[in-house]
């Protein structure tokens, strides 16, 4: 029954995430991104900062909104300040976005070798 509950909590996780995508995808209307880049993007802020649905559907609508890739945050030399420079002021937020993006360079430069860094 644990097994089964496990599940179904995640899928009811899964389909809340994806309807706070959804949203912040429509307050985005305007934005130049792609599906894919939008998906990137949801895949590392809902992973980055879990249970705050609400938190990152204001930070992914300000990404769609400059049209940020995640290739290019990738490529950011300072986080924090690209991030505040997009509207993202949390106090909270940043440090856990920082660390994430600087974990998922980490697993890259492993993967292949290359830096994002400009």
């Amino acid at each position: 029954i644990n097994a089964e509950y496990g599940e179904f909590e995640e899928s009811e996780r899964q389909k809340a995430q994806d309807e706070h995508a959804q949203a912040a995808r429509l307050l985005a209307s305007d934005s130049k991104l792609t599906s894919q880049d939008m998906t990137e993007l949801e895949e590392f802020v809902f992973t980055a900062i879990p249970g705050k649905e609400e938190i990152a559907v204001e930070i992914l609508s300000l990404l769609y909104l400059r049209s940020i890739t995640f290739e290019k945050m990738m490529s950011w030399p300072h986080p924090i300040e690209q991030f505040t420079a997009c509207g993202i002021t949390n106090e909270e937020i940043l440090p856990v976005l920082d660390k994430a993006l600087e974990y998922r360079r980490i697993i890259h430069f492993k993967k292949t070798g290359v830096t994002m860094l400009e």
